[in-house]
């Protein structure tokens, strides 16, 4: 009778193990499921944004970078059939100058163009940008603590980070601590700029530990 009642004992355990592992598994399989709907529901059902709310057609404008091939190009098609001017800025001049051309012809909207190298980041280009463009602040923070927060959040690290990896994976084992901040997992207004370094940071860190994992 003990070995019976032990047996059954450990049935029931087992049993409640596998509900306790089946019912997370449900979990996470409910989850997925509901993230990739999602998905779905905002490619094919929901509809796009309402253009008009930002003066198409009566005046508005719009700044499309890399705009000069590929997806940027074609956001610039797609906004001026919407009736938005637009300012258009990528590397080529020639083509910039082609492409704003049609779109005064095809769509009668008015366009600037402005050639810049943003892999260079010259602040002379920003600032020729800025004269195109209505001097709105949106954001907080002035340039130098925009530069700053960028440098030691990102930069700083990715730099940091690459100098000592080689030793690390010569050895086979190390360790990278990267600081991260709760406002990098919620979106954080009026520190959108620390809030979106420490997003970034909490994301390559996640990225580079698969990399290196062994």
């Amino acid at each position: 009778m003990d070995k019976i009642a032990h047996f059954v004992q450990k049935s029931n355990c087992n049993a409640t193990t596998v509900a306790i592992f089946g019912a997370i598994g449900a979990v996470v399989v409910a989850a997925k499921a509901l993230s990739f709907l999602k998905v779905l529901v905002d490619v094919f059902l929901r509809s796009g944004i309402n253009i008009k709310k930002y003066d198409a057609g009566n005046g508005g404008w719009a700044v499309v970078t890399g705009a000069s091939d590929g997806i940027g190009k074609e956001f610039a098609f797609q906004l001026a059939s919407k009736k938005l001017n637009i300012v258009l800025v990528s590397r080529t001049e020639s083509k910039l100058k082609v492409l704003a051309e049609e779109l005064q012809q095809k769509y009668n909207i008015e366009t600037k163009v402005h050639a810049m190298d943003f892999t260079k980041g010259d602040d002379k280009d920003y600032q020729a940008l800025q004269t195109l463009v209505a001097p709105i602040n949106v954001t907080q923070e002035t340039d130098k603590v925009v530069k700053d927060i960028v440098e030691i959040n990102i930069n700083a690290a990715m730099r940091v980070t690459k100098i000592i990896v080689p030793h690390m994976v010569a050895r086979k084992k190390g360790l990278i601590i990267n600081l991260g901040s709760f406002a990098g997992l919620v979106p954080t207004p009026y520190l959108s700029v620390y809030s979106g370094s420490k997003a970034f940071l909490s994301s390559w860190s996640q990225a580079i530990g698969a990399e290196l994992a062994p």
